[in-house]
């Protein structure tokens, strides 16, 4: 979606997002989520992965989850290297991304 929106698209014909988020709509969204990945990311660097881990998979956005699913994703998840989730956080955070939304819709 940045791509499309932000950078050079001579020649694209089409754009299928699957699992995309357009943004933040304001300035004071971006920096709050900002500051919660940048918590994350602190917290991933610094304790055990699966302590960690835990914690997340509690986040709203996996409500629907069943406990053995969770743990399943604790499990599938536990050998990734704090560290690195860490710096995947803290470079794509939604925080970090300009609202989509209207330029995305001059695109249709």
């Amino acid at each position: 979606m940045y791509h499309a929106c932000c950078g050079e698209h001579t020649g694209l014909r089409g754009l299928l997002v699957e699992g995309g988020n357009p943004g933040l709509e304001n300035e004071e969204l971006r920096r709050a989520r900002l500051l919660r990945d940048t918590h994350w990311a602190q917290r991933f660097r610094q304790e055990p992965m699966t302590q960690v881990l835990a914690d997340w998979y509690l986040q709203p956005i996996f409500a629907d989850l069943t406990a053995s699913q969770r743990q399943e994703f604790i499990d599938l998840r536990s050998v990734n290297q704090g560290f690195t989730v860490a710096a995947m956080l803290e470079s794509t955070s939604l925080g970090r991304q300009p609202y989509l939304l209207p330029a995305l819709h001059q695109l249709a």
